[in-house]
């Protein structure tokens, strides 16, 4: 099992995990103000996400992670471990669907007038590509809606946490009863902003393989909606 505690850790894809890193890079975020800044066009700059960071180093259960490929770092994130761990195992999966394409395009031959795409087979390959500058970045977020302290609905979104709470309100009437109780609450319990091999697609399905765990193992109804992919530069 992987645990997002230990200091370095190699994933199946050679993606190689740093706390000390993540930690380092969520506190100067906190610092520069970064976060807290409500922002369409940068929703991890919100400040539900600013409330999860901020638990670093307060709440035991809260942990950063970095997996970084051979160019940097591809997902940097904030939550509980068993998410970071979800996490993880989730973009492996990404990892290896993306290397079965990969090898299934070279296994068809190529015509003589036909341009063979150029892939290489390689463990590393996905994440061998350089950045480039202007490249698009992938934010997804869980969060949920909760009584008392206990979660009663968990979503995921690419935008603005805050923005998805008022559309919940709005789009889900249970939702929106709920959350005139006294104790009532909104909250990001996973965030994460991917680069280069980890885009849109990628973050979708970390996302939702976070969200479906939260809701099986809490046994919390789902939320569905837009899924976690990037507009966002």
């Amino acid at each position: 099992m992987l645990h997002a505690r230990d200091p370095a850790h190699r994933t199946p894809g050679h993606y190689n995990m740093r706390e000390d890193r993540a930690r380092a890079h969520v506190e100067h975020s906190s610092k520069d103000g970064s976060f807290g800044t409500l922002s369409r066009n940068k929703p991890w700059e919100s400040n539900a996400v600013a409330a999860l960071a901020n638990k670093l180093g307060k709440d035991k259960d809260i942990v950063p992670m970095m997996i970084e490929g051979p160019t940097g770092c591809i997902l940097a994130s904030v939550g509980c471990e068993k998410d970071q761990t979800i996490a993880t195992k989730a973009l492996s999966k990404c990892h290896e669907k993306r290397l079965a394409t990969a090898q299934a395009v070279r296994a068809v031959p190529a015509g003589p007038s036909s341009s063979a795409p150029n892939i290489s087979t390689k463990a590393t390959a996905p994440a061998a590509r350089p950045r480039r500058a202007g490249e698009e970045v992938a934010f997804g977020a869980v969060y949920e809606h909760k009584v008392n302290g206990v979660p009663r609905y968990v979503g995921v979104t690419n935008a603005l946490p805050e923005e998805r709470f008022r559309l919940d309100c709005q789009q889900h009437h249970e939702v929106g009863r709920i959350l005139q109780h006294q104790g009532a609450s909104s909250e990001v319990v996973w965030a994460g902003i991917g680069r280069g091999v980890v885009g849109a697609q990628e973050m979708s399905d970390i996302c939702c393989t976070i969200q479906n765990d939260r809701s099986a193992r809490q046994q919390v109804k789902k939320l569905t909606g837009v899924k976690p992919y990037s507009r966002h530069g």
